[in-house]
């Protein structure tokens, strides 16, 4: 192994006078990156963060320990860090706190108690509520809840698959497995986790409502992430939909039919409706959470057949014929030439 690839400090990525909380934070930042539990996706990435692991505990080990570091920094990964068949432990050594590590250079707090205040760090934004050695109540986790646009409506109940991350079952963090680190940790002392829960979503959440719920190993922020919707736009309490009419509907007026929630509602275009119009339903909007509706605001869209048949065609010629500037050009032409001169 080349000497860069042993540097204890390239390895936890902290300078030569680093302090020993530089060094702490260090470790426990890089421990959860490389956690053997995160990198599942092939059996090659499980592999390099085990190798990863390994690399980053013998790193920590040698400089949390004043002596080994001191004996580093004097002879360098030649010396006795990267002596061949020793590794960062005495033989009958392990990362636990066992086999004389009380009597390393640490006087009579051992390496054990060192390790375990360590950990208390490490824990003390991870493990779950009521557990003892926590410095601080738990932060609740927030996870984004992706929801449509009915189920905002109505309410529903969604199962959510979370990753989340437990002390380990084995060792804890903090007892002796063996001279070799926890198999089940890696040494770390936590585990990620999969778990299911069920939510129950009220209706009317909107985009970016927070909603605390209980969970089981504490409360859960759930952040609303609304959906897209291919037809409504979402103002508010209020819906909001593009309706197509036919130039004769939006001249003579017409009962269409619009789509809401509830399904087809007969809507009234009336007689001269310009494009763009927008018409109001009462009532057939988004719910709200202390009760009542928004609104549905249907926008007038005037369409025109992109190809008409010869009929049709005959029938739209005859109308420009008739027609006395029906569009009102003339009177808009004679005002814009007024803000022109003016």
């Amino acid at each position: 192994m080349s000497t860069k690839a042993r540097d204890p400090y390239s390895v936890l990525g902290v300078r030569k006078d680093a302090s020993e909380q530089d060094i702490r934070s260090a470790w426990v930042k890089l421990a959860k990156k490389w956690h053997p539990d995160r990198h599942q996706e092939s059996e090659k990435a499980r592999q390099e963060a085990e190798r990863r692991i390994k690399e980053i505990n013998e790193a920590y080990e040698t400089l949390s320990d004043p002596e080994r570091r001191a004996r580093f920094d004097r002879f360098g990964a030649d010396g006795p860090f990267g002596s061949a068949g020793q590794g960062p432990f005495r033989p009958g050594q392990g990362p636990f706190g066992g086999g004389g590590f009380g009597s390393a250079g640490f006087g009579g707090e051992g390496f054990g108690r060192i390790l375990e205040g360590m950990f208390e760090d490490l824990f003390r934004a991870e493990a779950p509520r009521g557990r003892s050695g926590s410095a601080a109540p738990r932060q609740p986790e927030e996870v984004r809840i992706d929801v449509r646009l009915r189920e905002a409506h109505e309410g529903t109940r969604k199962k959510l698959r979370l990753r989340t991350q437990e002390p380990c079952g084995v060792c804890q963090g903090r007892r002796p497995t063996g001279p070799a680190p926890c198999p089940s940790c890696q040494g770390i002392g936590i585990k990620v986790q999969e778990r299911t829960v069920e939510v129950n979503l009220p209706a009317g959440v909107r985009d970016g409502a927070r909603l605390r719920v209980p969970a089981p190993d504490g409360d859960m922020v759930l952040r609303v992430a609304l959906l897209p919707h291919p037809l409504y736009t979402i103002s508010g309490d209020d819906l909001e939909v593009d309706l197509p009419v036919a130039p004769h509907e939006a001249v003579l007026g017409a009962e269409v039919s619009v789509p809401t929630l509830e399904g087809q509602v007969r809507l009234k275009v009336p007689e001269g409706s310009q494009g763009g119009r927008i018409l109001r339903m009462k009532g057939k909007g988004l719910s709200r959470r202390g009760g009542g509706r928004g609104d549905m605001l249907v926008r007038l869209v005037i369409r025109v057949p992109e190809a008409p048949d010869p009929e049709t065609r005959r029938l739209y010629e005859a109308l420009g014929r008739q027609a006395v500037d029906g569009s009102g050009r003339t009177a808009w032409l004679e005002r814009a030439k007024e803000q022109l001169d003016g």
